[in-house]
């Protein structure tokens, strides 16, 4: 079975970060670590079967289908395949509004 080298772009991990910090405030500790781990096993799971994630319905809508998704939770991890390796470019609550989070991150960047 083919194995993919799995790597997260900045902006998921300083999604993961952001969720984490929200959560060891609002809700507890130990909940930002028990979603951090999920989040970090679904990711390694990748390695495996990248293949098995779905297109995100709001980038195929649009002709997009080089990005996949899968779901840890309430959280949805975007993601493409690139030769041997999946990278991880979005963590993301999948109670927000996808097209909303990303045109905020695309001003953000344009302001950085």
């Amino acid at each position: 079975m083919k194995r993919y080298q799995v790597r997260m772009v900045s902006d998921a991990e300083r999604d993961i970060f952001e969720i984490c910090q929200y959560l060891m405030n609002a809700v507890s500790r130990a909940k930002a670590e028990q979603v951090f781990t999920q989040l970090e096993e679904a990711s390694k799971r990748l390695a495996n079967m990248p293949e098995r994630g779905h297109f995100p319905p709001e980038l195929e809508r649009l002709g997009i289908h080089e990005y996949r998704e899968i779901h840890s939770g309430i959280y949805r991890m975007i993601y493409e395949i690139a030769g041997d390796g999946v990278l991880i470019h979005a963590v993301l609550d999948s109670r927000r509004d996808l097209h909303d989070l990303l045109f905020h991150r695309l001003l953000r960047d344009e302001v950085a």
